[in-house]
């Protein structure tokens, strides 16, 4: 039995994993990136209801959303390592609609600066413009 959880960067995988496996095996904290870079994984001995005990491969994979191409990219990669490593799964997708919003909140932020660049670029090129005029003059 495999488990993955898969899901957006920065909404707590690492943080749950190590809940539901009873201990701090998995790096995790809050940051403006992901943190779980790699593919890992930890086997564990699991009893079911019938009273079986079956191992299982708890994998830790970075987020599926980043910020850009190049880290998506990497992660790919290292998502589809998981997949290769274990044909057969239990995939658990987690999301956090706090990680949407500051996914927006950052969007918005970038527009909002591209928006003040502009400006300032448009407001220095007016500037250079007249103080050529008033050199001809």
């Amino acid at each position: 039995m495999t488990h993955r959880r898969v899901g957006l960067i920065v909404v707590g995988k690492s943080w749950l994993v190590n809940l539901i496996i009873g201990e701090d095996r998995f790096e995790h904290k809050f940051a403006p990136s992901s943190v779980t870079k790699e593919t890992e994984f930890e086997e564990k001995l699991v009893a079911l209801n019938t009273g079986e005990t079956v191992s299982a491969a708890i994998f830790n994979i970075p987020g599926l959303i980043e910020n850009d191409q190049e880290a998506i990219d990497r992660n790919k990669v290292e998502i589809q390592k998981a997949f290769e490593q274990r044909s057969t799964s239990v995939i658990v997708f987690v999301v956090s609609t706090a990680g949407v919003e500051r996914t927006r909140k950052e969007k918005a932020d970038r527009e909002e600066k591209a928006r003040k660049d502009q400006a300032e670029r448009e407001d220095r090129a007016r500037q250079d413009k007249a103080r050529e005029e008033e050199r001809k003059e």
